[in-house]
């Protein structure tokens, strides 16, 4: 009695914050970190589990594990680096919260659409909607060449005795037939004398007819130029079913292949026959964008710095080279264990009870709004040296694989040496092969790793030329994964859900835990068929978590504490400038146009918004002050040349005597500019100013006396009142006595009176 979901493998939750090193784009083969080390390391593996890592050479050999033949006719069995390479590169990618790249970005499938629900509530068959027709590729794009009225039928029978004989029997699958009797016509006796063509839809039970559809005329069909999404989402839903790629060769070599579909709206949604597959809504890449953004300009992650990557328009060669791992000893073949036969294929995504992160009832869909996928696929770990049976399929031989595991015990030495590494990437690889050495957990590799072949434990490691000890750059890495974590997380590195998911799953298992279910669809679903009972039972992977080795002490947390908060204002404070970049380009220039107020004034602002973003401004700070200081000296250096101005005219006024000062006139009016008495007194004291005194001399009072006889003659309208004061009490003759003293200052009264 089914009883829960089971499956060889699991999921490490997706991660939403991807790990970047901020070291990333300084990378180097040439130019060497300062605490950049080079070295090697050997590691010593251990098959807990029979093993192989079947050969792909081509020769006569494939089913055994790669090996080089020795000359007594035995085999060194080794496990290649490219295959070691992968294995670290995927757990370093975990453990070090790396972005998921490694996927089949695909449509997914289904044929439960008959029914649908409308806007009145109602529901209407999707099924009835499905029409007939023929897709055409050419320069221009793809076109559907829909077929006028109704598709008819015809008996399997009559198929087998007019078309094919008994090759109909070959082919399973539709596109097998369809290849197969692509030009086999079969005259239709009706009025309108259409000729039709079969359109196999595969092999089913208890089917008893194929569909005839018109054959493609453009004079009797309607043709419709078919859109990019429709045919990506057509070709990615088929491409999994057997002899697909066969099929899709006919459609570009030119020729029209028969194809159901449905208009929905304005889109082409296009099928194999009436049950035909109506795509999901989302892809694989939709979902993983629903946790994990792509984001191209934030930088490569932690295994891209390390191992390397190739892309369209970068690529960059990694600091590790990891080695073949050869046995100890060669084995003869009879000392291998029997032979296993049975069915590899892995299995499929569009399972979404597994593949998709389900928390309750109903269960979500690649249809499903803000869906997500589960995440990392990892194989569980078997109980001991146990195996499970492969499956054996429909028993098709062409299906199925022949190994010859190597027996489990034997050891497997390698050497990966680094390049230019950092400490903390150092502590990043040693952590992958390890599981940060925690105990119980391994490896799986090779053919057959689903059920139970392939299992590895890290049996010795050495570290040869390197600074530390190997805890030393465990801990280095475990410390900055902390901060990441701490920042993004708030726990510590050991403690997130997917570092314990990972070692959870990379551990030991019961075998009822990973067993794979039964999909024999001849059976009922409730005894046999698991795959379709659980698409309608809720049911989900468990998986118990585990605690990993941690290398950090209490001091060691203490102070992460600190470290992360500097982390997190220096990630704060880089934001905060990139997206002020603008800002602080206008106030660099300003600062070299000598714009110094429109400078403060600007910084000012963006000191006001980093208080509020509570983003560290000591820098804008510092900065102020700088500027404030180089407006003052720029003031300050303005008022010494005013100064200076100043000085040069009061020396070139002096220069003239106090008569160019008194006596001067406007040349466009040859008029006095010193016509009142009130004028004159103000010009007497700026010259005593100039000349840094408090007395005229002798020629400057006779200077004097000459402008004051002036005045008195020509008396302004304002003063002629002042100046008929009698001399005790006149306030004009009491500024002059100031000036040319009493008895100067009556001598010249009396002789202006006389």
């Amino acid at each position: 009695m089914v009883n829960k979901i089971s499956a060889p493998y699991n999921f490490v939750p997706l991660n939403e914050f991807v790990f970047v090193p901020d070291w990333g784009g300084e990378v180097s083969q040439d130019i060497p970190f300062a605490d950049g080390e080079d070295g090697y390391i050997e590691v010593t593996w251990k098959n807990v589990s029979p093993l192989c890592v079947r050969d792909a050479s081509g020769t006569d050999d494939k089913n055994y594990s790669m090996h080089v033949k020795m000359s007594d006719g035995s085999r060194l069995y080794f496990i290649p680096g490219s295959s070691l390479r992968g294995m670290l590169r995927n757990t370093l990618s975990v453990m070090s919260f790396g972005r998921l790249t490694q996927y089949g970005n695909k449509y997914f499938g289904h044929r439960e659409f008959h029914t649908k629900k409308t806007d009145n509530n109602e529901y209407q068959n999707q099924m009835s909607k499905v029409r007939y027709g023929w897709l055409e590729g050419d320069y221009d794009g793809y076109k559907l060449y829909m077929c006028i009225g109704e598709a008819d039928k015809i008996s399997i029978k009559e198929v087998r005795e007019i078309a094919l004989d008994r090759e109909y029997d070959k082919y399973k699958y539709a596109w097998e037939r369809n290849q197969a009797i692509g030009n086999n016509t079969f005259p239709k006796k009706e009025k309108d004398g259409i000729v039709y063509r079969v359109f196999a839809t595969g092999q089913m039970h208890n089917k008893n007819n194929e569909l005839l559809i018109p054959e493609a005329d453009e004079n009797s069909f309607v043709r419709f130029c078919i859109d990019d999404e429709a045919i990506t989402s057509f070709f990615t839903v088929y491409s999994n079913t057997s002899g697909f790629e066969n099929y899709r060769a006919m459609l570009e070599c030119g020729k029209r292949i028969p194809v159901s579909f449905i208009k929905d709206g304005s889109h082409y949604v296009l099928g194999m026959g009436r049950m035909m597959r109506y795509p999901h809504k989302y892809s694989v890449a939709d979902l993983i964008e629903n946790v994990q953004k792509r984001d191209d300009a934030a930088g490569r992650d932690l295994a891209d710095v390390i191992f390397g990557w190739v892309d369209r328009d970068h690529s960059l060669k990694g600091r590790v080279q990891i080695g073949n791992a050869f046995a100890s000893r060669p084995l003869r073949d009879e000392e291998l264990c029997s032979e296993v036969s049975g069915v590899l294929g892995t299995p499929k995504p569009s399972f979404y009870p597994l593949y998709l992160k389900q928390d309750e009832r109903p269960y979500k869909t690649y249809s499903t709004e803000g869906a997500t996928i589960s995440g990392t696929k990892r194989y569980r770990i078997h109980k001991g040296a146990s195996v499970t049976t492969l499956p054996q399929g429909n028993g098709n031989i062409k299906t199925m694989s022949q190994i010859n595991p190597v027996p489990a015990g034997q050891t497997f030495k390698m050497r990966i040496v680094v390049h230019n590494m950092r400490k903390m990437e150092i502590g990043a690889l040693l952590s992958a092969i390890t599981f940060n050495h925690t105990q119980g957990t391994y490896h799986n590799i090779g053919s057959a790793k689903g059920f139970g072949y392939g299992k590895m434990e890290c049996a010795d490691l050495s570290l040869h030329g390197f600074a530390f000890s190997e805890e030393e750059y465990l801990k280095e890495f475990e410390y900055v994964m902390s901060q990441f974590t701490k920042a993004k997380y708030s726990c510590l590195w050991s403690e997130t859900t997917q570092v314990k998911s990972l070692v959870a799953i990379m551990s030991e298992h019961e075998d009822n835990d990973v067993r794979m279910m039964e999909m024999d669809k001849n059976r009922s679903p409730l005894q046999k068929n698991e795959y379709e009972y659980y698409k309608t039972n809720f049911s989900k992977l468990e998986e118990t978590a585990k605690s990993v080795t941690t290398y950090l002490n209490d001091d060691d947390v203490a102070g992460l504490e600190e470290s992360v908060k500097r982390v997190e204002a220096a990630r704060l404070r880089k934001r905060f400038v990139v997206e002020n970049a603008k800002i602080y380009d206008d106030i660099k220039a300003d600062v070299k146009s000598g714009n110094f107020q429109s400078a403060i004034e600007s910084l000012d602002r963006l000191i006001n918004d980093m208080l509020i973003q509570g983003v560290d401004k000591s820098d804008e700070e510092t900065w102020r002050t700088d500027i404030v200081e180089k407006q003052k000296a720029k003031e300050a250096e303005e008022t010494q040349k005013k100064v200076e101005a100043l000085n040069e005219k009061n020396k070139q006024q002096l220069s003239g005597g106090l008569a160019n000062f008194i006596e001067e006139k406007n040349p466009l009016t040859d008029k006095y500019k010193v016509d009142k008495w009130k004028t004159c007194d103000s010009k007497i004291k700026q010259w005593l100013k100039k000349k840094n005194t408090s007395s005229l001399d002798d020629d400057e009072k006779q200077t004097l006396e000459k402008t004051i006889r002036r005045l008195y003659v020509e008396q302004d309208r304002s003063e002629k009142k002042d100046w008929k004061v009698e001399y005790d009490k006149n306030k004009i003759w009491k500024a002059i006595r100031g000036y040319l003293g009493e008895e100067r200052a009556m001598s010249l009264y009396k002789s202006m009176e006389g």
